[in-house]
């Protein structure tokens, strides 16, 4: 019962607001992160409403945590572990 919570807890979309809850970064450095590729795609959901998909946030923060990426704080940017950008 408790991986049909985990996957469904992985299911849906995280706004901007949430991202950043979960990814500390400032606002402009996730969308200059985002147009470089450092950071997952957002999807436009409507004309004013985009989203990223939270398993791939989610991703992202556990990748993060087991260090197979590292955060460059005065970049802003993720590389990837043993590259620089």
């Amino acid at each position: 019962m408790e991986s049909v919570v985990s996957n469904a807890q992985n299911v849906g979309f995280m706004r901007l607001r949430d991202v950043l809850q979960v990814i500390p970064v400032s606002r402009s450095a996730w969308w200059a992160g985002c147009r470089r590729g450092f950071y997952p795609a957002p999807v436009k959901l409507g004309p004013r409403t985009t989203a990223w998909v939270r398993s791939d946030i989610l991703n992202l923060a556990q990748r993060l945590r087991d260090g197979t990426v590292s955060f460059d704080m005065q970049a802003g940017e993720i590389n990837e572990q043993g590259t620089t950008h």
